[in-house]
């Protein structure tokens, strides 16, 4: 008998339909928005934490605070400490007769120009000097720095050799640099902001376009270059390399030979008042000047005249104007050249039209100071500049009861090599291929000169030879000694390779 099998009841099991599909997949689906979702909370919650974070340790957004702006009024409710004086200025040196040590038959005063980084075209230029380290004393023009191709090492070897000389435009920049870099790390996490933005190639323009500068607590000037020749510069400074260039003064002060040495330039008088106005240095003599002077006397009162001109004329107060000026244009003081405005007047040719009518503080026909008084309009200050006047006819004018005084300075390579009678411009655009120029006093050469029966001094915008390796000729320097004017040639320097997106240079 066949086994008795009990039929299990079958049951309907058809494919699910089209609608019970499309729910699975929605169920599977809900479980992966689910899963991004939870994931995208926890990466914004990341997010959160780590803006927290940055901001505490970096802050709110401050702006370099401009010229007299306090940072409290930049940044309400920020710190009011704000960032120290970047500009560091040093007004005045004064080497006296004993530094200068012109009595000494051996001694060599040895000024130069623009060096801008042209290491080797200095040494060139010593060696044909045959420098002497214990005779000599080099003392430069400014803007040792920027533009040229060891502009660092030039400042570390200043710096260590303790070399002389003043403060020039670019120098100032690199300057300002280093101090914002000093400030910046000078915070919480500063150096780290720093090395985030150097390491990572990180600019502040950058950083605004991916919208990360609103985060960051550093900002400076907006006309200064990041990631320039200057803020290269300034970047591989040592301490005792700024130590040296902020040390640097904006003017020296040589009163044995009534001399002056400027980055850019001086003003003999201010060109706001007419020339005998009483607000003007050189209308009058000093009234410490006794009625019968002794030769001490007039000795202390040339000094206190010379000293007056820095101290009593407004533009030369202005520490921009000794590092920029080149011009005086509608009575201001001006960094433009006369590409810029036609009817510019150098103020070399101002400093030289006024200069050359100092006769000596006896100079007048009564001895009283009443003859160069502020009513004696004669000569007012729009017919000095105006550029159509002759000039030539300032020497048939009254004489002004002071002095003549010698400015030495640099900045305008434009001009070449730009000798007058009480100015010496010596920046002949080394940096640009041309030459370096140095004028040296001493050796014999500051000894009173013999009147000259022939020919003209040199007076002149450029050497008589271009093409000279070497250049050498004696000029009178003061009121009675004579220099030595010695150039060498320098050849065109390579580009500069910057650190970081090099931008348009500015001089």
């Amino acid at each position: 008998m066949p086994p008795n099998y009990t039929q299990l009841p079958t049951t309907n099991r058809q494919p699910p339909t089209d609608d019970r599909a499309k729910g699975l997949e929605e169920d599977e689906g809900f479980v992966l928005k689910k899963l991004f979702l939870y994931i995208g909370l926890i990466v914004l919650l990341f997010f959160v934490w780590l803006g927290f974070e940055l901001f505490e340790h970096l802050g709110a957004v401050v702006s370099y605070p401009s010229c007299g702006q306090k940072l409290a009024d930049v940044a309400p409710g920020f710190s009011t400490e704000g960032p120290p004086d970047l500009t560091n200025y040093v007004d005045l040196q004064t080497l006296n007769s004993e530094q200068l040590d012109l009595d000494n038959p051996h001694r060599r005063i040895i000024m130069v120009g623009d060096l801008h980084g042209m290491m080797h075209s200095f040494d060139n230029l010593l060696d044909v000097l045959k420098y002497n380290s214990t005779d000599d004393l080099v003392i430069h023009l400014g803007d040792i720095t920027a533009k040229g191709p060891h502009s660092n090492e030039l400042v570390t070897r200043f710096a260590k050799e303790a070399v002389v000389g003043v403060r020039g435009n670019n120098d100032q920049k690199v300057i300002e640099w280093y101090a914002w870099f000093e400030w910046v790390k000078s915070h919480e996490h500063g150096d780290l902001f720093l090395h985030a933005l150097f390491g990572q190639r990180i600019t502040p323009s950058q950083a605004k376009s991916q919208k990360l500068w609103k985060t960051l607590k550093y900002s400076y000037p907006k006309e200064w270059d990041w990631g320039g020749d200057h803020w290269n510069v300034a970047r591989n400074l040592s301490p005792e390399d700024f130590q040296y260039l902020s040390s640097l003064p904006l003017v020296i002060h040589l009163p044995s030979i009534h001399t002056f040495m400027v980055h850019a330039g001086l003003l003999p008088m201010d060109p706001a008042h007419h020339l005998r106005s009483g607000v003007q240095p050189l209308a009058h003599a000093p009234e410490s000047l006794p009625e019968n002077p002794t030769v001490e006397d007039i000795k202390r009162a040339r000094n206190e005249q010379e000293l007056s001109l820095l101290t009593d004329i407004e533009p030369n107060r202005n520490p921009f104007l000794k590092l920029n000026m080149r011009d005086v244009h509608d009575l201001e003081p001006t960094r433009r050249g006369p590409g810029d405005h036609e009817d510019n007047v150098p103020w070399s040719e101002l400093w030289n039209s006024v200069i050359k009518r100092c006769k000596g503080f006896n100079s007048t026909d009564s001895g009283e100071k009443s003859r160069f008084s502020s009513q004696d309009t004669s000569l007012d200050d729009e017919v000095l500049l105006r550029p159509e006047s002759d000039v030539s006819q300032l020497r048939q004018r009254k004489p002004l009861p002071c002095h003549p005084i010698t400015v030495v300075y640099s900045h305008a390579s434009g001009r070449g090599l730009d000798l007058k009678k009480w100015s010496k411009g010596l920046d002949t655009g080394c940096v640009n291929g041309d030459g370096l120029t140095a004028m040296v006093l001493g050796k014999g050469r500051h000894k009173p000169h013999p009147p000259r029966k022939h020919g003209k001094e040199l007076q002149q915008s450029a050497w008589p030879n271009d093409d000279d390796d070497e250049r050498d000729v004696e000029v009178r320097f003061g009121e009675n000694m004579r220099a030595r004017l010695v150039s060498v040639s320098c050849p065109t320097p390579p580009p500069i390779e910057l650190a970081r997106n090099p931008t348009k240079k500015k001089d």
